[in-house]
C-alpha cells in the first residue's frame, strides 16, 4: 500500500485515465481481437506521455492491437505491469518492445483462470444466494444488493490491481535490468504464451470424424487412426488452416468463419463428422 501511495502525482494522474478508460474494453468484443480495441484506447494516456514522435506512438498503439482476452476485474493489473513496460521503452535504447505482448500473453491465461474462479464462481454466486431469498419475499433492493456485493469487490481490484501492477513493474523492470535478466525473462515469458495459445487450441477447437474403413470383415474408425497417431490432430490442422489462410492468403475472418459454418453442416448432412 506504500509503493501505491509514493507514486508521483502525474503518475496517479495518468493512471486514474487509464482506470476509466479500461471499462470499455468489452465494448467492442470480438474473435480476432478480443478486446484489443477498448485495451489500446485505455493505454492512450501512457502512450501520449511516454512517445513525443507519432511513428512511435502508432507503433505502440499497433503492438497493442494485437488479441487479449482478461477477466475484467483482474485485467487491470496486467494494465498497470503493461503501462511500466512502455515507461521503459519509451527510456532505454536497449528495451526490447516484444516483450511487452510476450508479458501480456504471458499473463492472460492465468489471469484470467485466477478472475473468473474469483468473480464469477464465487463472489457472484454469493451475491445470488444473498438477494436470490430476498427477490422471492418481493424486496426491491433485492437487485440493488446483488449489484453492490459484486462492483464493490470488482472496483476495489481493478482500482488497487491498476496501481500495484505498475508499481510492481517499474521496480521489477528496473531489477531486472540491474541483474541483466531481462532476455531470460522475456524467453520464459513468450514460452508461457505459447503454451497458453497451445492450450487454448486445445480445449477450444473440436472436430472428430465418424467415417471408417472397411477392410474384409473389419472396420476401422478413421478418429482412432488419427488419434493414434497425434491425439487431437484434426483439430490443429483445421486451426493451422485457418491461420493459413489469414495470414499468408490475407483471406478476411468473417469469410473465415463463414466458410467454417459452410464446412461444418456440409459435414453434418453427409454425415462425416
Amino acid at each position: 500500500m506504500s509503493k501505491i501511495t509514493n507514486i508521483p502525482k502525474e503518475d496517479k494522474k495518468m493512471l486514474h485515465k487509464i482506470f476509466w478508460r479500461f471499462f470499455t474494453m468489452q465494448c467492442d468484443m470480438n474473435y480476432v481481437k478480443g478486446g484489443a480495441q477498448g485495451w489500446t484506447y485505455s493505454l492512450l494516456p501512457a502512450i501520449d506521455r511516454y512517445y513525443d514522435k507519432p511513428e512511435d506512438q502508432v507503433a505502440a498503439m499497433q503492438r497493442h492491437m494485437c488479441f487479449i482476452n482478461i477477466t475484467q476485474e483482474v485485467a487491470p493489473f496486467t494494465v498497470g505491469l503493461v503501462t511500466a513496460m512502455e515507461k521503459e521503452n519509451s527510456q532505454r535504447d536497449d528495451f526490447e518492445p516484444a516483450s511487452i505482448n510476450a508479458m501480456k500473453m504471458s499473463l492472460m491465461g492465468p489471469m484470467a483462470g485466477v478472475g473468473d474462479a474469483l468473480f464469477l464462481n464465487i463472489i457472484r454466486i454469493v451475491a445470488a444466494g444473498v438477494t436470490i431469498p430476498m427477490a422471492e419475499l418481493g424486496n426491491p433492493l433485492a437487485p440493488i444488493l446483488f449489484l453492490i456485493i459484486c462492483n464493490i469487490p470488482n472496483l476495489i481490484c481493478r482500482y488497487y490491481g491498476l496501481f500495484l501492477g505498475y508499481t510492481l513493474g517499474t521496480s521489477f523492470l528496473e531489477k531486472m535490468y540491474r541483474e541483466g535478466t531481462m532476455e531470460a525473462v522475456l524467453k520464459a515469458a513468450s514460452i508461457i504464451g505459447l503454451t497458453v495459445i497451445g492450450c487454448t487450441v486445445a480445449t477450444s477447437v473440436n472436430f472428430s470424424t465418424s467415417l471408417a474403413i472397411n477392410f474384409g470383415e473389419n472396420a476401422y474408425a478413421l478418429q482412432t487412426v488419427f488419434d493414434s497417431i497425434f491425439q487431437g490432430i484434426l483439430p490443429l490442422s483445421i486451426t493451422l488452416g485457418c491461420f493459413y489462410l489469414a495470414r499468408v492468403k490475407k483471406v478476411g475472418i468473417n469469410m473465415l468463419l463463414v466458410g467454417i459454418i459452410l464446412f461444418s453442416i456440409l459435414c453434418a448432412v453427409l454425415h462425416i463428422a
